[in-house]
């Protein structure tokens, strides 16, 4: 999308742009570098259930992991050998319960973990040492839906710093004037003051339609560790916002719209439509044909994926999802690309992305995918492999 107006174009005039972008994109083919994503190592762990990966400590090279159905915490090494096994869902001194959603390495061996209106921070040995309550800016309501867990972005800091980043996962926008995105903030650990950041800015379009773009509004964050800084992109609209998270007020540095084109015109629900429809349910639910689905910034570049689907898979209207129709769309074929970009220009041919996909990032150009299953792996061992991004010609 070059913009807003992209949307009500023709079809046969959206097809002549198209025509004429991809011409510009071969007359400059020769100045696009071809990256590979190589597998370089691999990583065995001796666990019998599925790790779900949450970060990385990159002054230990240690890996936080969990397990959904337990609420286990795994971490291990590079060679795969585990550290430690916790659980901290009870309700003693030292568990943090349930509801949480986003669990981080914060600096200096400890862990972070945000819960609905809570955050708590624990040692290198898994002791709690502090819990502060969330005191929020604005009026929007932020939920967590039962044990539901994520790592968000990874963002190790220094533990000396109060201002730690998160981003929730629910939100309550019931007219247009409140479209703002409140799935990113900075809490101040020691006083739980919290702010919101990242609103939309008016030349968005999701701003300037009369649709609501639900699930498309999700935000997409890296933390850029060389950079310190935090790149955030949406999943219909291409362009990368980058933020300084190290103050109580997170500054937006830069922004910019990078080389991205979605075939497809979004479609929402109208804000007048009834609240069962704005918030509930599979009517408040889009989906795409083609979507950026990941965000992985190191130096001066960023690696976006995006999942192109089977092209019959367009838009769909939440007024007319049904089941069956979700069923073909989801197991419709599908590819996922990623490529790279700098300052907003794109600087390598599309490469297949990893599969099962990547994970986290181990370092500058070096990514760890997540569990994978192989049948010459014995299956109460997870497999993870280490990738790096190669440069192999020009």
């Amino acid at each position: 999308m070059k913009n807003s107006s992209f949307l009500f174009l023709p079809l046969f005039m959206i097809q002549l742009i198209a025509c004429e972008s991809n011409t510009e994109l071969a007359s400059d083919e020769s100045a696009i570098s071809k990256y590979e994503l190589v597998k370089a190592d691999s990583i065995i762990v001796d666990y019998m259930e599925n790790i779900n990966i949450l970060d990385f400590d990159r002054e230990r090279e240690i890996i936080l992991g969990y397990h959904s159905r337990s609420g286990d915490y795994i971490e291990f090494d590079l060679s795969g050998n585990i550290l430690n096994e916790v659980n901290l869902i009870g309700e003693g001194p030292n568990d943090h319960g349930k509801n949480t959603y986003q669990v981080n390495y914060i600096g200096g061996g400890k862990v972070g973990v945000a819960a609905i209106g809570r955050y708590f921070i624990y040692n290198s040995d898994w002791q709690l040492e502090s819990k502060v309550d969330f005191d929020f800016a604005g009026s929007y309501r932020v939920t967590a839906s039962g044990s539901y867990i994520t790592s968000g972005f990874s963002q190790s800091q220094d533990a000396s710093n109060p201002f730690i980043s998160i981003s929730s996962v629910g939100f309550d926008v019931r007219k247009k004037e409140d479209l703002q995105n409140p799935h990113l903030f900075n809490v101040n650990v020691k006083t739980g003051e919290g702010m919101y950041f990242h609103h939309f800015p008016d030349s968005s379009f999701y701003l300037q339609s009369d649709q609501l773009f639900i699930n498309m509004m999700d935000q997409i964050s890296s933390y850029n560790i060389e950079k310190q800084v935090l790149d955030v992109i949406h999943r219909a609209e291409p362009i990368l916002y980058r933020y300084d998270v190290s103050l109580a007020e997170p500054k937006l540095i830069d922004s910019y719209r990078f080389e991205y084109e979605n075939p497809n015109s979004p479609r929402g629900i109208p804000f007048d439509s009834p609240p069962e429809v704005l918030m509930g349910g599979g009517g408040a639910t889009i989906y795409a044909n083609q979507l950026l689905t990941d965000l992985q910034s190191f130096g001066d570049m960023q690696l976006v994926s995006y999942l192109e689907r089977h092209p019959l898979s367009d838009m769909i209207n939440p007024s007319t999802l049904d089941g069956k129709l979700l069923r073909e769309i989801y197991e419709s074929p599908a590819k996922r690309w990623s490529y790279l970009i700098k300052d907003g220009k794109r600087i390598s041919e599309n490469m297949p992305s990893i599969s099962p996909g990547i994970a986290l990032q181990l370092g500058k150009g070096r990514f760890l995918s997540r569990n994978y299953v192989d049948e010459e792996v014995e299956r109460d061992k997870q497999l993870f492999y280490i990738y790096e991004l190669r440069e192999v010609g020009n």
